[in-house]
């Protein structure tokens, strides 16, 4: 089971639950990861990849809207990912509020995009 919730400093974390209620060691430091891309101000929503990978979107700073995340199994920033595990945008509407993954993985996340 995963949760998300937001650290001092601008800093959210995503914690990783086992069965029985104990913090997941294998999964970042001690079963918390955390996300430092350009000022996350709060994970809006997370969604699990076939691969188990995570995929995580966040309001973020004064640069962009919204910024898109990937973990690793493992809670570790996905490099392969946009610009070193994330991709930043700008849109008009509501944050988003869903990611959605795809029968081939892929993950998508709803937003009228700008410029």
């Amino acid at each position: 089971m995963l949760y998300r919730g937001s650290l001092k400093g601008g800093v959210s974390a995503l914690l990783r639950y086992l069965p029985d209620g104990t913090l997941d060691s294998s999964f970042g430091e001690g079963g918390v990861a955390t996300v430092n891309g350009g000022g996350p101000q709060g994970i809006t929503a997370i969604a699990t990849q076939p691969d188990g990978g995570i995929v995580g979107v966040a309001a973020c700073g004064k640069h962009c809207s919204f910024e898109v995340f990937r973990l690793q199994a493992d809670g570790s920033i996905d490099p392969s990912f946009g610009n070193g595990g994330f991709v930043f945008g700008r849109f008009t509407g509501p944050s988003p509020r869903t990611v959605e993954i795809d029968r081939r993985g892929a993950s998508s996340s709803p937003a009228a995009f700008t410029g």
